[in-house]
């Protein structure tokens, strides 16, 4: 099962809950590689961490995402 699907149906789900329900199998430290992929979901403003290891479905209007990059350091060529 799809983890955005899963969290649709439920109020919250922690990470344990998450990797259950999902099709990773991770042999060793699981808690690690499952976390990245949450972390990625995260930073897409698709899934949003109530506490430590307790993950919600995000509203649209929770994130707001912007289409232009800032880069601190980048030198300007032009």
């Amino acid at each position: 099962m799809n983890i955005l699907t899963y969290l649709n149906t439920v109020e919250s789900a922690t990470l344990q809950e998450l990797y259950d329900i999902s099709d990773y199998n991770y042999y060793l430290n699981w808690q690690k590689h499952f976390g990245q992929v949450m972390s990625r979901l995260i930073k897409q403003g698709k899934v949003v961490r109530i506490k430590k290891g307790v993950f919600r479905i995000a509203k649209h209007n929770e994130f707001k995402v912007s289409s232009e990059v800032e880069i601190e350091n980048q030198i300007k060529l032009f």
